[in-house]
C-alpha cells in the first residue's frame, strides 16, 4: 500500500537587504531599471561622505542690499509689555508699506527672559480681511542665540526679497519652531492696537489689543548685473558688485557698498579680468572701463563696447558689440594699447551665430557661439589658428561656462555638458527630466565651488531662478536639487591670501551673500531649509511579487538637537505615503543625567537606527525621508530592510 508524502507548503523568503545611494540622483530612467544606489529626489542636501546624505549648509549674510532704506516702523514704549511666542501661540503685526521695493528685513524687539530655546520663525504674510492670510511671501528665523535677557532689535534677512507695495497691507508673523521649547518675547506697546495673536498655530486670529515693536527695510527691486572678486598683488582684495547704473565695492567686515562709478547705462551684462593689479571691465552698454583699487576711469585705448573678455596669452581679448562675431585684442602685457590689426572673426564676419562665451583650456582658447564653438592655438596674431572644436556644442552665455584645469563645463541648448578638450559628454542624462522643465534656459547660470557644479536654473512656472541642480564633480553624480536659490550671478573667492569663500549674488536685488560656509547653522538667510530624500520604488529583483517588509531600519547620525524626521513609505506608486516620526537625538546616559552609579552604559549613541513597521504587502515600496528646519541637520547613513516575498500569482 503506497502512502503519499505530506504536501509541502513553499514558505514566504525572508531577506536583509542593506541599501545606501552613492550614486546620486536619477530622476529620468524608468523606476524598473534604475539601480538599487540611486535616489529619486534629493533635495537641500549633500553627500557628507559616499552613500551618506546631509543637509545642505545655505547661504549667509555678506553685502547689504543696495538701496536698502527704513521704510515703516513701531518703536514707541509707550504701555510696553511682553507677547510670549511659543510653538503653538503666534503673534502678528500689521503694517503698509510705504514704499514700493522688495522688503529684505525686518528688525524686531526681542527678548528671551524664559529660558526659550530653538529658533524664532518669521513670516511675511498678505492680509486676508485685516488677518494674515495663508499667503506666505517670505519666511526667515532669528537663531536660539541671538535674543539675549534684555530687548533688543534683531535684523530679519529674507533670501526671497518679496516685493511689496506702497499703501498694501502686510503682516510680519512669529512664532516658534516645532523643536522650541518655552517662550521668548516680543516687545508691545498700546500706542496702536494692530497686532492679533493665536492660540492654534496661526488656524484663527483674535486681536491683541496692542502694536508689537517692529521695523521694515525696503530695497530697489533689480538684480545684481555683475559681482568679482578682485585681487591687487599687495595683497589687498575686494568684492565688486555691479546693480543698476552703479559699480560698487563690498566692505568684507560690515557689508557696506561703497559707488566705484556711477552714471553708468542700466541693464549692462558686467564681466570683469583683473590683471597688473587692475580690473578691467565691460558691461555691452559702455566703454571698456577699469578701477586700479583707487580710481576708476575709462580704458583710454579703445572706445569699442564689449559684451565680454577674458585674459588670454598676456592678451585681455574682448568680444565687439556692434560685430558679435568679432574678437579684438591689446598688445601682449600692455593691457591698454590695442594695434589696429590686433582683431580677427569666429569664423567670419557678422555670421548668424555670435560669440556667447570665452574660456581657456589646456593652453587654448575656446570660443562658444549659440551653436558651437572654436578652439584657438597660438600665442599671438603672427601664429594664431582658429579651428573648430572637435566638440560642437555651444552654449547661450558666459554664465553658463565654468572651467576647471582639465574640463570645461557648460549648459547648452539640449543638455549639461563636460569637455575635456576633445569630446563633448552629456552629464545631464539623469536629470532630462528636469532640465527639459526649465521655464527659460536664457535664465540659466552656472557657478563653480570646491568640488560642485552648480546650475540654477527657473523651474517650470516660475518667474526667476529658484532652484539649483548641483552635480558633484568628484563623484560624477548629481547631487541635490536645491531649493529657495535666487541666485544672478556667483563667484568663489580664489586667492592664496583669501579664505575661499563661495558668494552668490541675489536675482532679485543687488545683494550678494556667503554661500555653503562651514559655520552656516543649516538655514538660507535665515530661512529652513527642506531635506527629502526619496528612493526609487523597490521591487528586490521581482516586480511580479508581493513584498511585506517586516522591519525598516532608517540609519543616521545622532544629533544634539532632538527633532522628528519624518520617515515615510508609500506602496504602489500611490503617492500616499504613511509617516513615521522618528527622533534624531541621542540616546543613553551623561553625566549629571540622573542615573545612579554603576546603572548604566556611559556616554550617547553616535547612531540612530529606529525600527519601523510596516503593515501590509505591496509590489512595489518606495522610501521617503523629510524634515523642514532651522539648524535642523539630518545626515542619512543608509537603511536595512528585513522583508518576505511572496510567489507571484
Amino acid at each position: 500500500m503506497n502512502k503519499s508524502l505530506p504536501r509541502v507548503i513553499p514558505q514566504p523568503l525572508q531577506k536583509m537587504e542593506l541599501l545606501d545611494y552613492s550614486r546620486g540622483i536619477n530622476s529620468f530612467e524608468a523606476n524598473d531599471v534604475l539601480k538599487e544606489n540611486v535616489l529619486r529626489v534629493a533635495s537641500d542636501s549633500r553627500i557628507s561622505t559616499l552613500g551618506r546624505y546631509k543637509t545642505r549648509q545655505g547661504c549667509d549674510f555678506y553685502s547689504v542690499p543696495a538701496g536698502e532704506t527704513l521704510d515703516q516702523q513701531q518703536t514707541s514704549v509707550t504701555g510696553a509689555s511682553d507677547a510670549s511666542i511659543t510653538t503653538t501661540t503666534y503673534f502678528a503685526q500689521k503694517y503698509t508699506a510705504g514704499a514700493t521695493g522688495r522688503l529684505t528685513k525686518v528688525s524686531l524687539n526681542l527678548k528671551n527672559s524664559a529660558s526659550g530655546t530653538g529658533a524664532i520663525i518669521i513670516q511675511v504674510r498678505s492680509d486676508s480681511a485685516g488677518s494674515p492670510s495663508t499667503t506666505i511671501l517670505a519666511t526667515s528665523s532669528v537663531p536660539a542665540a541671538s535674543p539675549t535677557g534684555s530687548y533688543g532689535y534683531i535684523d530679519v534677512r529674507f533670501i526671497e526679497a518679496p516685493q511689496v507695495a506702497s499703501g498694501t497691507a502686510y503682516w510680519i508673523v512669529a512664532y516658534l519652531q516645532d523643536d522650541g521649547t518655552n517662550n521668548y518675547k516680543w516687545s508691545t506697546t498700546t500706542n496702536a492696537s494692530t497686532g492679533k495673536t493665536s492660540t492654534d498655530s496661526g488656524t484663527t486670529w483674535s486681536a491683541l489689543s496692542a502694536d508689537l515693536n517692529y521695523k521694515t527695510y525696503v530695497s530697489t527691486d533689480s538684480a545684481t548685473l555683475g559681482l568679482h572678486r578682485a585681487y591687487k598683488s599687495d595683497g589687498t582684495k575686494k568684492t565688486l558688485l555691479a546693480h543698476g547704473t552703479s559699480l560698487y565695492s563690498v566692505n568684507d567686515g560690515t557689508g557696506a557698498l561703497t559707488a566705484i562709478k556711477t552714471g553708468l547705462t542700466a541693464n549692462g551684462d558686467y564681466r570683469f579680468q583683473t590683471v597688473n593689479d587692475v580690473v578691467y571691465y565691460a558691461n555691452g552698454q559702455d566703454g571698456v572701463r577699469k578701477w586700479d583699487f583707487t580710481t576708476e576711469s575709462a580704458n583710454s585705448g579703445t572706445t569699442t563696447v564689449a559684451t565680454n573678455l577674458i585674459l588670454h596669452k598676456d592678451q585681455i581679448m574682448y568680444v565687439d558689440k556692434t560685430n558679435p562675431t568679432k574678437i579684438f585684442f591689446t598688445d601682449k602685457t600692455s593691457f591698454e594699447t590695442f594695434t589696429s590689426t590686433n582683431f580677427f572673426y569666429v569664423p567670419s564676419p557678422k555670421t548668424a551665430d555670435p560669440i556667447t562665451a570665452l574660456a581657456v583650456l589646456n593652453d587654448n582658447l575656446y570660443i562658444f557661439t549659440k551653436k558651437t564653438k572654436w578652439a584657438l592655438y597660438g600665442s599671438d596674431l603672427t601664429n594664431f589658428v582658429l579651428r573648430k572644436s572637435t566638440g560642437l556644442k555651444g552654449t547661450l552665455s558666459q554664465d553658463q561656462v565654468q572651467f576647471t584645469r582639465n574640463h570645461l563645463y557648460f549648459v547648452s541648448d539640449d543638455g549639461i555638458y563636460r569637455f575635456n578638450g576633445a569630446t563633448d559628454e552629456l552629464i545631464s542624462e539623469p536629470v532630462t527630466d528636469i532640465f527639459n522643465s526649465f521655464a527659460n534656459k536664457t535664465s540659466i547660470t552656472t557657478a563653480l565651488s570646491g568640488n560642485r557644479f552648480y546650475v540654477f536654473y527657473t523651474p517650470s512656472g516660475g518667474g526667476q531662478n529658484s532652484k539649483c541642480l548641483v552635480y558633484n564633480i568628484n563623484y560624477g553624480s548629481w547631487e541635490s536639487i536645491d531649493t529657495n536659490t535666487y541666485i544672478n550671478k556667483s563667484n568663489t573667492w580664489d586667492g592664496s591670501s583669501d579664505t575661499n569663500q563661495f558668494i552668490q549674488a541675489s536675482n532679485l536685488v543687488g545683494a550678494a551673500y556667503y554661500a555653503e560656509q562651514s559655520t552656516n547653522t543649516y538655514n538660507n538667510l535665515g530661512k529652513a531649509l527642506t531635506f527629502e530624500l526619496r528612493t526609487r520604488y523597490e521591487f528586490f529583483e521581482n516586480p511580479a511579487s508581493k513584498k511585506r517588509i517586516k522591519r525598516w531600519y532608517p540609519r543616521f547620525a545622532a544629533q544634539t538637537g532632538s527633532y522628528y524626521v519624518s520617515c515615510q513609505y508609500d506602496k504602489d506608486f500611490a503617492n500616499n505615503p504613511s509617516t513615521s516620526l522618528q527622533s534624531t537625538g541621542a540616546s543613553g546616559t551623561t553625566w549629571g543625567g540622573g542615573a545612579l552609579w554603576g546603572s548604566f552604559t556611559w556616554g550617547s549613541s553616535a547612531l540612530i537606527a529606529p525600527r519601523i513597521s510596516i503593515p501590509g504587502r505591496a509590489k512595489y515600496i518606495q522610501f521617503r525621508l523629510l524634515r523642514t528646519g532651522v539648524n535642523n541637520p539630518v545626515e542619512f547613513y543608509g537603511h536595512t530592510l528585513l522583508y518576505m516575498t511572496q510567489r507571484p500569482r
